[in-house]
């Protein structure tokens, strides 16, 4: 008598679904990883999209609630609040918030300044050449240029992902107005 067998045994599909389930875990753990990694990229994008932005809205002039600010447009940066806002200069010198940013969930935010003329090969708040600070205002006016509270070179920061430890940094140069980022 011949025994036909059809379909697979019951130890061949629990392998099966042993090895499917194995390769499954490994799929969604480095998905996780790779959402979090491009949610830092994201944020440091973001961020120098709106400084440059608001540097473009003060030469350009950008109407806002009707008007034309006076005295341009200023960045704040909050790092205590993990966010920053894009605001009108009045010409009482007050600020109007344009908007508001707020960093992604478990991203935060590190600031500091610096006198150096070179920043180059410094990343920002990475040596001693550069001052740890809670909050830096940056103001673009179409005439007066770029000034910094505190009045130093250079301003920037660190962004960092809490759950892979991944950082971005900016720098903001007073001199030339540029505003240049990356991911470390």
């Amino acid at each position: 008598m011949k025994f036909r067998t059809q379909g697979f045994t019951l130890i061949e599909l629990l392998v099966s679904i042993a090895v499917i389930g194995i390769l499954m875990s490994y799929v969604v753990a480095n998905f996780r990883t790779n959402q979090k990694s491009g949610q830092i990229d994201g944020a440091i994008r973001q961020l120098i999209s709106n400084v440059s932005m608001t540097q473009t809205w003060a030469t350009a002039g950008k109407l806002t609630n009707g008007t034309y600010p006076v005295n341009g447009y200023a960045v704040v940066f909050d790092a205590a609040n993990k966010k920053y806002t894009i605001n009108r200069v009045e010409a009482d010198k007050t600020l109007t918030v344009v908007e508001t940013v707020s960093l992604p969930p478990g991203i935060t935010m590190s600031l500091c300044h610096s006198s150096i003329v070179n920043v180059t090969t410094v990343f920002p708040c990475a040596s001693s050449k550069w001052t740890a600070v809670n909050s830096i205002t940056a103001i673009f006016a179409s005439d007066a240029g770029l000034t910094v509270d505190p009045d130093k070179n250079f301003i920037g920061g660190i962004l960092q992902q809490t759950a892979t430890g991944r950082k971005a940094y900016f720098y903001i140069s007073k001199n030339s107005g540029l505003v240049t980022g990356d991911t470390l």
